[in-house]
């Protein structure tokens, strides 16, 4: 669906808060950004809104992933590491401070999430929905609306690209 410029109309991010959220003042403010991964290659669409926004905010970066090893592209070799130093490498993180984590022990995403935020604590998340209902919808009933339910902080929601803003 095109709208009035030159390309597709995109549904600008949801930032969200759950009953846990509270924006922190500034004496408690971390200056931290965190990017949530879930191993597959859609998710990733999250990374330039987040070194963006940190980018804009002078604020350090932490991509995490609680995926599977099932989940782990194969030119990794299975290691979650590997591929997390290579996303912290790219050119759009390019002068920002960036750390990673693997995230294990719990077989649920917004579990091992919330716990690395209570270790790490962290100012806002950045995640991504590949929900193809309505937004609204996909923020409360995905694992991106568990995310946002549990989450300690705001979460910034952006819709996967090729999904239609009207459905």
């Amino acid at each position: 669906m095109y709208g009035r410029g030159a390309g597709p109309r995109r549904q600008a991010p949801l930032l969200a808060g759950g009953p846990r959220a509270k924006a922190p003042d500034s004496a408690e403010a971390s200056n931290h950004l965190v990017v949530c991964l879930d191993g597959g290659s859609d998710a990733e669409q999250a990374l330039p809104l987040a070194a963006a926004w940190a980018r804009r905010l002078g604020w350090r970066v932490s991509v995490v992933t609680a995926a599977d090893s099932a989940h782990i592209p194969r030119h990794c070799g299975g290691n979650p590491h590997i591929c997390l130093q290579e996303i912290a490498r790219a050119p759009i993180f390019e002068g920002l401070r960036v750390d990673t984590h693997a995230l294990w022990g719990t077989a649920y995403p917004h579990v091992a999430l919330d716990q690395h935020i209570h270790r790490h604590p962290a100012d806002l998340v950045v995640a991504t929905t590949n929900a193809r209902t309505s937004f609204a919808r996909a923020a409360l009933g995905s694992e991106v609306g568990r995310i946002i339910h549990r989450s300690r902080v705001p979460v910034l929601v952006e819709r996967m690209a090729g999904l239609d803003p009207g459905k």
